[in-house]
């Protein structure tokens, strides 16, 4: 059986090809990177942290790109939108965000109503398949008392239910965005 994978390691990739037992691995420098936090499912398009700070969104075929903000976390399938946390201009705070091929820039997702802004407003954890749904942590009006939120294109960020006695998070969202 043959197939081709790609690895990815805080600092490079890797092309692995099964020919019958043995592997041949060859790694792919990341210039530039601190940590590779996610990968198309094809492998095609890789995001994470890059070392002088800030986020990247790298291609075999694009190369590196710096994307700016506080890092990236996250992609779409086809690698055109990016989940990650800039500082918002006017409170300083660290926001979930989004950025886009299409537009280049960040777009903060937004916090709840009274989000008290310790140690930040928002964590963005995962993004759908898609791009249009995305999904972390914000504070919440009653203190430093953590709380799952979800974002979509199309509703904004809604907190999801209070669970236990708080602090807690939205890690992982399916990739059709209907399961977190």
């Amino acid at each position: 059986m043959r197939g081709t994978f790609l690895l990815i390691g805080a600092l490079a990739t890797a092309s692995v090809t099964h020919v019958a037992s043995a592997q041949i691995a060859k790694f792919e420098w990341l210039d530039g990177a601190s940590s590779a936090n996610d990968m198309t499912p094809d492998g095609r398009w890789v995001v994470g942290h890059a070392s002088g700070g800030g986020g990247y969104l790298w291609s075999r075929e694009t190369g590196y790109n710096n994307i700016g903000g506080n890092g990236a976390v996250a992609v779409s399938d086809d690698g055109a939108v990016v989940l990650g946390e800039i500082d918002h201009p006017t409170t300083g705070h660290s926001e979930a965000a989004i950025w886009t091929t299409n537009e280049e820039t960040w777009t903060i997702l937004g916090t709840f109503p009274g989000g008290t802004g310790c140690p930040y407003e928002t964590s963005a954890y995962e993004l759908s398949a898609d791009g249009t749904a995305a999904v972390g942590l914000a504070w919440n009006a009653g203190g430093c008392s953590g709380q799952g939120f979800l974002w979509t294109q199309n509703g904004g960020t809604q907190a999801l239910e209070f669970l236990a006695n708080g602090n807690n998070r939205a890690s992982v969202i399916s990739a059709d965005g209907s399961l977190m």
